[in-house]
């Protein structure tokens, strides 16, 4: 008769199955990671496209606050649509000298918005731009 060298002491295939545990431990956290990692970078690009085209919009928005005042130095501001973007422009100040003030809007799911400030000297018929700023 044959003697059975397995012994039933000791279950077969126990380090086997443990090693593959801990590397598909392994694998799943560094899968994981990996797709933290991209949808990080992606909300940080959205951002930042997001923060451009706001930018821009505010821009265009000082543009005709400066146009209008170069026309009128009464003009008080006005609300503006430009593209997804809506600016709210308020100026306020003396005849020589006009503070204004820009908060745009970027709808969309998330909304973004930014807010600049800037000071324009009033000589003449001409503008001087002396200050621009983004204000939190």
């Amino acid at each position: 008769m044959k003697k059975n060298r397995l012994s039933n002491n000791h279950p077969s295939g126990y380090i086997a199955f443990t090693a593959v545990l801990v590397i598909s431990a392994i694998t799943m956290s560094l899968v994981i990671s990996s797709v933290l990692i991209s949808v990080t970078t992606a909300k940080n690009l959205l951002s930042a496209k997001k923060g451009q085209e706001t930018l821009v919009a505010s821009n265009g928005c000082l543009e005709n606050a400066l146009l209008r005042i170069k026309l009128d130095s009464n003009y008080s501001g006005e609300s503006l649509n430009i593209g997804n973007s809506s600016c709210t422009i308020s100026v306020a100040g003396s005849a020589t000298q006009k503070t204004i003030n820009i908060v745009t809007i970027l709808s969309g799911v998330p909304s973004y918005t930014r807010s600049i400030q800037a000071v324009v000297e009033i000589e003449g018929t001409g503008l001087s731009l002396t200050n621009y700023q983004e204000v939190q």
